[in-house]
């Protein structure tokens, strides 16, 4: 059984969402934080054997948003896969806690993560993933990926890998920086203006982002939401 869910500002009016994909079963999980919505949110999702959630979520909202997440993957050769777009301005204020347990041999979990801040926005992303002493050939990666846009504008990243077992591949990568400056001279010199030289540049580094999100009618409905 596949499913795909999409929510909101309209429809993100609980605080609490708790997911448990069945044995060979798929779940698709879209959240449009594009409109300026404010609050606590907690989501749980439960994995069994063969099954995997694709999580894509784009937050664009000004306002303040704190969420955590906990994954617990307990059937052999599960998947969880996390991407999640920030474009943050003014004095937004987002907060992600992401725990993933591996509690049993062979499954994988995959975290990508990009932000664009401009203004006084803030982000603070604590990704921490824990492989169990019995769980062999987990496979397990997070990459965190930040563009600073304005010198108020701050990011603070905290990845935690905690491994009880040799027999494992994780990797965590984390990355802040400013735009490539080469890239902008590039775009001018072919005369095209420095902002909207920036706006092609932020764009592509998001777009790669979700274009990464297995196709579905509801990535299509996101992507065009955010690149209208």
């Amino acid at each position: 059984m596949n499913r795909s869910i999409y929510l909101d500002s309209r429809s993100l009016t609980g605080n609490k969402y708790e997911f448990v994909i069945e044995e060979n079963n798929s779940l698709e999980l879209i959240l449009d934080e594009t409109e300026n919505i404010s609050g606590s949110y907690e989501f749980f999702f439960v994995l069994k054997k063969n099954a995997d959630a694709h999580i894509l979520e784009v937050n664009a909202s000004q306002g303040k948003i704190d969420k955590k997440i906990q994954v617990k993957l307990e059937g052999e050769h599960a998947l969880f896969e996390y991407r999640s777009a920030s474009l943050n301005t003014a004095s937004a204020a987002h907060r992600t806690e992401l725990r993933i347990f591996h509690e049993v041999p062979n499954a994988e979990s995959k975290q990508l993560v990009r932000h664009v801040l401009s203004g006084e926005a803030f982000v603070y992303y604590d990704g921490t993933v824990e492989v169990g002493k019995h769980c062999s050939g987990t496979k397990s990666s997070q990459r965190i990926d930040t563009l600073l846009l304005s010198e108020d504008a701050k990011i603070s990243v905290k990845p935690v890998l905690k491994i009880y077992h040799d027999d494992v591949e994780c990797s965590h990568g984390n990355t802040c920086g400013e735009l490539d400056p080469e890239a902008l001279f590039y775009l001018e010199s072919r005369g095209i203006p420095k902002t909207e030289s920036k706006r092609i540049l932020t764009d592509s580094f998001i777009r790669e982002l979700i274009l990464e999100h297995p196709d579905s009618p509801h990535r299509r409905t996101l992507l065009q939401k955010v690149f209208p």
